[in-house]
């Protein structure tokens, strides 16, 4: 993990995020590790995985439904059925975007 550095390669934390992994870094030399090393780590699936300052970290929105006799419905199901009940009572201003796969 160290190859090719003198030092050691310190963090302050790791967080999971809605849609990202959050790595502190604790010095420069920490930052300029994991920025040249996320691009080339294999064997990763999933989403695409970049670097970039807290600074830049796009900001996060979450909604919270509370979907009563929901219990046993597919997430398409109910999905289908907030898209239904949006047409139906409002103008469509909404646009729902499925994550890449």
């Amino acid at each position: 993990m160290f190859h090719g550095w003198e030092h050691k390669i310190p963090f302050a934390g790791i967080h999971f995020r809605l849609g990202l992994i959050l790595v502190e870094c604790e010095t420069p030399h920490s930052a300029e590790w994991l920025r040249l090393k996320v691009p080339v780590l294999k064997n990763w699936k999933g989403a695409q995985l970049t670097t970039c300052k807290r600074e830049d970290i796009p900001k996060s929105h979450t909604a919270t439904l509370f979907l009563p006799r929901s219990q046993g419905q597919t997430p398409e199901k109910l999905l289908a059925l907030i898209l239904n009940s949006i047409a139906a009572n409002m103008e469509p201003i909404y646009a729902i975007m499925e994550s890449p796969k």
